[in-house]
């Protein structure tokens, strides 16, 4: 069974993508002098969350949250002197859309040709903010200048990697409160980390993909669950006493908003956060949405 406690890929719009392609580090070219040319690509595939606030450049907003991390597959293409380009682009977006659980758009393209003597890199940057059939168009270029470069050096295998990573940016309220629960849960779970990284480390499946579709906007809590929120003064036998949405202490004494999870907020921190996201920050307990 799949944790309630994905990070949401789709739910929020504002991101821009990355993307890097390049000759593989790793692998030497194969020799030969045949016509064919074969090009094995390794897609991986990551999401990123950061702060809306991180241009302030303080230490503390430089905290990213990771949402994905997808070493997904060696595609292979065989291409040849009669290969067509439709053929061939047909089957690289076969491939990235298979793989890929958002849409390529708002994409800002790096291109890196490796020179085969020194491995010198030769970068060369393009920008695309329109509709994802022109990053096909551009990989299937730079196979096309790559495939004239090994036929020119006599040899017909080249290993590619292609980084697909969408950086979605939060109100830094809610990616403060995301690390903070991330924090929490690992302090209280030795297994979490381990856990979380192999849960966003796998491919999403269309129904949670589907469930995560709505905006961030209407997946607030309602506004009578939050106005009916317990409200209690804490003493000795409370069991946690810090807002792990804020970091800061919950005071003796002083009161505290508590859900019907039990978890304990600071009342303020847990309204905000309410008022965006109807899950609980620590145990994500979900109350009624609007």
């Amino acid at each position: 069974m799949a944790p309630t406690w994905l990070p949401p890929l789709n739910s929020h719009d504002q991101y821009f993508i990355l993307v890097r392609i390049s000759q593989s580090k790793e692998a030497a070219y194969h020799e030969s002098h045949a016509a064919n040319s074969l090009f094995l690509m390794n897609l991986r595939v990551f999401v990123e969350f950061i702060s809306d606030a991180r241009k302030n450049k303080h230490p503390s907003l430089n905290r990213s949250f990771s949402g994905l991390s997808l070493d997904v597959t060696n595609f292979a293409l065989v291409c040849d002197d009669v290969t067509s380009a439709s053929f061939a682009k047909e089957k690289i977006a076969e491939t990235l859309y298979s793989f890929i659980p958002f849409e390529l758009n708002k994409i800002l393209c790096f291109v890196n040709h490796l020179k085969s003597n020194d491995m010198e890199e030769d970068n060369s940057m393009f920008a695309l903010f329109g509709e994802d059939t022109g990053f096909v168009d551009k990989i299937w270029e730079f196979f096309c200048s790559m495939r004239e470069k090994m036929l020119n050096e006599g040899k017909n295998c080249l290993p590619l990697e292609l980084i697909v990573q969408k950086i979605v940016t939060l109100p830094d309220h809610e990616l403060q409160a995301w690390n903070s629960w991330y924090d929490e849960k690992k302090r209280c779970d030795l297994n979490f980390e381990r856990d979380f990284q192999e849960a966003i480390s796998r491919e999403r499946t269309e129904q949670e993909l589907i469930d995560e579709s709505t905006p961030a906007v209407s997946r607030g809590a309602t506004k009578s669950s939050i106005e009916n929120l317990e409200v209690v003064r804490l003493d000795c036998s409370s069991s946690r006493n810090f807002c792990s949405i804020c970091q800061e202490e919950l005071l003796m004494g002083s009161q505290a908003t508590k859900l019907p999870c039990s978890h304990m907020f600071h009342g303020d921190c847990v309204v905000k956060w309410l008022q965006e996201n109807h899950l609980c920050p620590y145990c994500r307990f979900s109350l009624p949405k609007l």
